[in-house]
C-alpha cells in the first residue's frame, strides 16, 4: 500500500527472492500491476484503486497535523475487510507473508491461517523509539525537546497511543467478527511480528536502540532499479548543456496535490539564475513555466541515474527518494509535508547532508536561501561508502533461511 517509495522496496525484495528460487507474489494497488508483472512476479490487486486517490484526498493524507489520522480513517480501515478477503482467496497457501505498516489485515490473516509473517518498516519514525525520538509533524515546534530523554518520550508516546487508539475502532470490530482477540495498536507493538521485523533503512539514518522490537533485522536500504532503466534523450541533452542542475521533485503522490511548491521553486530558481530540472510524475502542468534552455520539465526519470548528475536535489523527504539522494552524495533540500517526512528531513540535516524547511514555512525567498545553504555543504563520502557496503540482498536471504529453519523446528 502506498506510493512508489513504498512499492519499490517490495519489488527489490521480490526480485531477490525470485532469483533464489522462491515463488513470489506482490499484493498492492491495481495501478502498479504492470510494474510488478514486468519483473515476472505474481500480482494480487488490493484496494483502494488509483481512482479513489483524488487530489483532495492526497491533500488530506499529507496534512502536517492530521495526515496519519486521515490515512488510517480514509485509506486503511475502510478497505480492511475487502483486502482481508482478497488474501484469503489468493494467499491462503503462502509459506511466508511480508507485511507493510499499513497492511493491517495481514496480522489477522496470518493468525487465522497460521502462516508465518514478517512485519516490515521502511523508515525510522515507525519505531517510535524513546531513545532516538523522531520528529513528528503534529508536534513539530517541540522537536528540540530530544534532550529530555527516554523517560519523557515514553510517556509522550503512551499519550500518542491513547489519542490515536480510536482511529482503529473498525479494526477491533473486525477482530471480533473473526472470533479473534483484538490486536495491539498497529502503529506501536501491534505492528511488530513475533517472527521478526524487517527494518529497510540504513544504519547511517538510524542505529539500533534499546527499545527497538525484539527479533529485528536491519537490512539497509533496498534499491530497486527498473529493468532497462535509462535517462530520456531530452534529459541527456539538457544534462550535456548543464552538467549539475538543481533537481526538483514531489515524488509519486504529492505531484497531484494543490501545493504551490513548484511555483516557489520556479521563482527561487530564476532568482538564483541556476539551471533546473523538474520531475513531475506525469503532472507537468503543475510547473508554472515553459521549458527553456535552462529549465527542463519531465514526467519521470529513474532517480538512481538522474541524481548522479544533480548539483542539488529538492524533495519532500519520502524514504525512497531520500535513500537514493543520500547514496548519490549530492546535497539535499528537504521540504517535509507530513508523516515520516519530518523525521527523515531532520535526520538528513543532523548528518550534514542537507537542509530542511517544512512546507508550512516555505516561500520562494526561504527556498532560495535553503538552496544556497545546501550548495555550500561538503558531501561526506563515508556515508556513500557505508551505504554501498550494506548488502541488502544477502541480509534478506539470511532472514528467509532463518524463517525456514524456524518453520522446520516448529513442524
Amino acid at each position: 500500500m502506498g506510493t512508489l517509495g513504498d512499492l519499490h522496496p517490495y519489488l527489490a525484495m521480490g526480485q531477490i527472492l525470485k532469483a533464489e528460487g522462491h515463488q513470489v507474489s506482490l499484493a498492492t494497488h491495481a495501478h502498479y500491476q504492470s510494474e510488478v508483472e514486468a519483473l515476472d512476479l505474481g500480482f494480487i490487486p488490493q484496494v483502494p484503486s488509483e481512482a479513489d486517490l483524488t487530489p483532495e484526498l492526497l491533500d488530506k493524507v499529507h496534512h502536517p497535523y492530521r495526515g496519519p489520522e486521515y490515512i488510517v480513517r480514509d485509506l486503511v480501515t475502510p478497505y480492511l475487510r475487502q483486502n482481508y478477503q482478497i488474501l484469503v482467496a489468493q494467499a491462503h497457501d503462502a509459506d511466508l507473508i511480508i507485511s507493510h505498516l499499513l497492511t493491517v489485515a495481514v496480522p489477522l490473516f496470518a493468525r487465522q491461517h497460521k502462516i508465518p509473517w514478517l512485519s516490515c518498516l521502511l523508515q525510522p519514525v515507525a519505531l517510535l523509539s524513546a531513545y532516538d525520538p523522531p520528529v513528528i509533524s503534529q508536534i513539530y515546534p517541540l522537536r528540540k525537546l530530544r534532550f529530555l530523554g527516554p523517560v519523557f518520550h515514553k510517556h509522550f508516546f503512551n499519550l500518542a497511543k491513547s489519542i490515536s487508539a480510536p482511529w482503529w475502532k473498525e479494526l477491533d470490530t473486525f477482530c471480533q467478527e473473526l472470533g479473534q482477540l483484538p490486536i495491539k495498536h498497529p502503529m506501536f507493538e501491534g505492528g511488530h511480528s513475533s517472527w521478526g521485523t524487517l527494518l529497510l533503512f540504513s544504519e547511517t539514518l538510524a542505529s539500533p536502540q534499546p527499545d527497538w522490537p525484539e527479533n529485528y533485522f536491519q537490512l539497509g536500504f533496498p534499491f530497486h532499479h527498473e529493468p532497462d532503466a535509462r535517462l530520456s534523450e531530452d534529459t541527456l541533452q539538457f544534462l550535456a548543456r548543464h552538467p549539475r542542475p538543481l533537481v526538483f521533485t514531489l515524488g509519486s503522490s504529492l505531484g497531484r496535490s494543490t501545493t504551490p511548491f513548484y511555483r516557489w521553486a520556479v521563482e527561487a530558481t530564476q532568482s538564483l539564475g541556476l539551471p533546473a530540472l523538474f520531475v513531475t510524475s506525469g503532472h507537468r502542468d503543475s510547473v508554472p513555466v515553459t521549458a527553456s534552455d535552462t529549465i527542463a520539465v519531465v514526467d519521470y526519470e529513474p532517480y538512481h541515474l538522474l541524481f548522479e548528475h544533480a548539483g542539488l536535489i529538492v524533495h519532500p523527504g519520502g524514504i525512497g527518494t531520500l535513500s537514493k539522494a543520500l547514496r548519490s552524495g549530492r546535497p539535499q533540500v528537504i521540504i517535509p509535508f507530513a508523516n515520516d517526512q519530518f523525521d527523515n528531513a531532520a535526520r538528513i540535516a543532523r548528518l550534514g547532508a542537507g537542509v530542511e524547511i517544512p512546507i508550512f514555512k516555505l516561500n520562494a525567498l526561504r527556498l532560495k536561501r535553503a538552496i544556497q545553504q545546501a550548495l555550500a555543504l561538503q558531501p561526506d563520502s563515508a556515508l556513500q561508502r557505508q551505504i554501498a557496503n550494506e548488502n541488502f540482498g544477502l541480509r534478506l536471504l539470511k532472514v528467509v533461511r532463518y524463517i525456514e529453519e524456524k518453520q522446520r523446528q516448529t513442524l
